[in-house]
């Protein structure tokens, strides 16, 4: 409930659009390890900018 007020309560201010915290290195090991299974499961590649992205983020050899 606390979230959803917070998130409400930017209506009182009509030009917040966004706000981000950066991600730490503990914050993005837990990401990938969430997302692993889903990006090891799946049958397609990534495309960022008309290159191949392996998981790890680094551009993949074609």
């Amino acid at each position: 409930m606390r979230l959803w007020d917070t998130v409400v309560s930017w209506l009182e201010f009509p030009d917040l659009y966004e706000m981000q915290k950066l991600k730490s290195v503990q914050d993005q090991g837990r990401i990938a390890d969430t997302f692993r299974p889903y990006l090891e499961a799946r049958d397609w590649v990534s495309i960022n900018r008309g290159k191949v992205i392996n998981f790890d983020g680094s551009p993949k050899d074609t």
